[in-house]
């Protein structure tokens, strides 16, 4: 059994808070934040503080507070036992405290209140200084999912910026395809089975084998209607950006 304690209570924390309370293998001594009103739902399941100087002995301590608290927290923990580890994809391990034990537990995945995720199929990203602790981490995490990764910082941040790109980024531009229809009394779900086969297809082939569009094939007449129906200079600028980036990466097919 992994004793753990979680320290924060924002998305990633409620939701492994959640994960834990449910996992045979862990116990959940105590949940951690500075506002009890904000971890009272948890407080039939495990115990609640909002003083650090009252941390119950844990196996893990995963810090799951927002990137600029990671160092704050850490550094007004008392001496612990375990090993303190933080969730963020970009903060170094090395902001954590050096007096205590310190690593990464890493869920690489969005996080939204009120959708529960389904963590089987989420990769952990791991990382710590003693190989005993990161395996202390990998056996907290393997209760969680089987996609387990030895990580270092570096690595980590190369993976989150890549992150960034497929999860914010894409999710921002379908933002502004929708809001596109809205604005003219058009279904949005109308986009939906063109949206799921985008991602289908990258289960069996490369996402440069995948584009397709009037970029690629270098299509000038759609690629000024398109521009002329865009309301917003920001829009726009969006949308010949990524035309021009598409337009580098297949030049030499156009």
């Amino acid at each position: 059994m992994i004793n753990v304690v979680v320290l924060g209570a924002g998305n990633v924390g409620q939701h492994l808070i959640n994960a834990f309370i449910k996992a045979d293998e862990v116990t959940l001594v105590q949940v951690y934040n500075r506002t009890l009103a904000h971890i009272a739902q948890f407080k039939h399941d495990t115990a609640i503080i909002d003083d650090l100087s009252a941390l119950a002995k844990a196996d893990v301590y995963i810090i799951a507070v927002p990137d600029q608290a990671v160092h704050k927290v850490s550094k007004a923990m008392p001496l612990v036992d375990g090993v303190v580890a933080h969730t963020s994809g970009t903060t170094p391990m090395s902001v954590l405290s050096k007096h205590n034990r310190r690593g990464i537990f890493y869920p690489l995945q969005t996080f939204s209140k009120a959708i529960t995720p389904n963590f089987a199929s989420v990769p952990f990203l791991l990382e710590s200084q003693a190989a005993s602790d990161l395996l202390v981490l990998q056996n907290l995490a393997e209760t969680l999912s089987d996609k387990i990764y030895d990580i270092n910082s570096e690595q980590r941040r190369q993976i989150h910026l890549s992150a960034v790109m497929v999860n914010n980024f894409v999710n921002h531009i379908n933002y502004l395809a929708f809001n596109q229809l809205e604005k003219k009394g058009l279904p949005t779900d109308l986009l939906m089975p063109l949206m799921e086969e985008t991602l289908h297809k990258l289960t069996y082939m490369s996402p440069y084998e995948a584009q397709t569009g009037p970029a690629k094939r270098g299509d000038e007449e759609t690629i000024r209607q398109h521009l002329a129906l865009l309301e917003h200079e920001t829009d726009k600028q969006v949308y010949n950006i990524l035309t021009k980036s598409i337009r580098e990466h297949y030049g030499k097919k156009l």
